[in-house]
């Protein structure tokens, strides 16, 4: 009998090899679409990161101007660019009554909170909240 393979010529067939090939290409690809998910993931971090800071600068904007004039807290801002990224600043104003949300119980009238929301191109969301009450207007500068 006749074996149909010399032991000396071991080798793969083309069948194998393309098998093979097929496989190895399936598995890198799935491993592009799931890197490719994660670095979206991380500059939509990234941009909610940078989102915070920008809500954190409104927000000392708003106190300051508030420790000027008690009764004006501006609610327009302007958009702002961090690197190549332009953020969009949304401001609402809303009248507390005396002993919600920690305002306290004396103040007749004047509490107020201040909610700033900011978002990104990429979807990255910052969010501030303060309450304002008439016991913490400072001193005139």
């Amino acid at each position: 009998m006749v074996p149909l393979r010399n032991d000396a010529a071991r080798g793969f067939t083309f069948i194998e090899v393309l098998v093979a090939i097929v496989g190895i290409g399936m598995v890198v690809s799935g491993l592009t679409a799931t890197l490719a998910a994660a670095l979206k993931d991380t500059s939509v971090i990234r941009e909610a990161n940078q989102a915070t800071f920008v809500a954190q600068a409104t927000m000392e904007d708003i106190v300051a101007s508030r420790r000027i004039n008690y009764n004006a807290i501006t609610t327009t801002f302007a958009d702002v660019t961090v690197g190549s990224n332009t953020f969009t600043r949304g401001v609402t104003l809303s009248a507390l009554v005396a002993g919600d949300n920690g305002c306290p119980t004396a103040a007749a009238a004047g509490c107020q909170m201040v909610a700033i929301v900011v978002t990104g191109p990429a979807g990255g969301v910052a969010r501030a909240t303060m309450i304002f009450s008439p016991y913490d207007q400072g001193p005139p500068f």
